[in-house]
């Protein structure tokens, strides 16, 4: 008997190498004989029962191909810059942020463009900061929910501007 399975690019994207598997019963047997396959569509011949099938593959790389993650003081609050090489399936990033660098929790979100061979440059500003050591990481998430972290970058009290004022006490009146 052959089976074939017909997918959208979409379903497929970020694997090569598709191929079909067989549930055996105990295992899953891969790389079977009688296989032919397109980018949309793997057959499967020769078999003799049926019983649970699968599609698998290898990813073709990152998610996401970081460029360059920075974190700076800005006016009131830290600005994040980072950018891309590369984006397969990239939905949107959300920005996290922690105070000791290893727990961290989700401040903003900003979209993604999808999958992408061009460079692409990003901006999020933290106004909910103090003179304190932040940490930010960005998660981003594929559509179909997958996800992944960046590096850590982190702003430092010494990076906080401080204000003089002169001459001591002021008058404003």
């Amino acid at each position: 008997s052959t089976i074939t399975f017909n997918f959208t690019t979409a379903d497929a994207a970020g694997l090569t190498g598709l191929q079909g598997d067989h549930w055996n019963g105990s295992v899953w047997e891969m790389n079977l004989p009688g296989q032919s396959g397109t980018d949309t569509s793997v057959t499967m011949s020769g078999l003799s029962s049926f019983s649970p099938f699968t599609i698998s593959g290898q990813p073709t790389g990152l998610p996401v191909e970081w460029s360059d993650i920075r974190a700076n003081r800005k006016d009131a609050g830290v600005l994040l810059t980072w950018a891309t090489l590369s984006e397969v399936n990239n939905d949107h990033f959300t920005v996290e942020r922690s105070l000791d660098g290893k727990h961290f929790a989700g401040i903003g979100t900003v979209g993604g463009n999808g999958t992408t061979s061009e460079q692409h440059t990003y901006t999020f500003e933290d106004l909910a900061v103090s003179g304190q050591t932040y940490y930010y990481r960005l998660r981003q998430t594929d559509f179909d929910g997958r996800s992944s972290v960046s590096p850590v970058v982190h702003v430092s009290p010494e990076a906080y501007a401080s204000l003089s004022v002169y001459p001591n006490p002021l008058s404003l009146g």
